[in-house]
């Protein structure tokens, strides 16, 4: 079986998309590096269920990484966020990210509503497949 990445979807554009790291842009991907996970105070992918998304390409330059799930618990450590805080992430991106393609917010004209003052990205994209 091949493994699927992250979906979500833009209920403006209709369109499905690979979620990118707020920071470098670059795809999020699910971790299943045990040694990576216990380095950040997480539960290993292959003795838990938990799952967290994260940029590989961040995690090898920032100490402190930044990990993704579903719904956060009060327990997690702070490097933990949640989907609404993916999302708030994705709210304040670089020009140059957005213009990657990452998001399919590049060519919309409800960019500035998402994006703009009142920031209504979080009712534009919700998960379709968050793992």
């Amino acid at each position: 079986m091949l493994p699927f990445h992250a979906l979500f979807y833009c209920r403006i554009q209709h369109r499905f998309f690979h979620p990118p790291c707020p920071v470098c842009g670059a795809g999020l991907q699910l971790c299943t590096n045990d040694p990576v996970l216990a380095e950040h105070g997480l539960p290993g992918y292959s003795t838990s269920l938990r799952r967290f998304l994260y940029c590989s390409q961040c995690s090898v330059t920032a100490a402190s990484g930044n990990f993704y799930t579903a719904q956060r618990l009060d327990t997690d450590p702070v490097c933990v966020g949640d989907i609404d805080l993916l999302l708030g992430e994705w709210s304040h991106l670089s020009p140059s990210v957005l213009a990657d393609r990452s998001l399919p917010c590049h060519d919309c004209s409800a960019v500035g509503a998402c994006f703009g003052r009142n920031g209504q990205l979080r009712e534009c994209l919700c998960s379709f497949s968050f793992y």
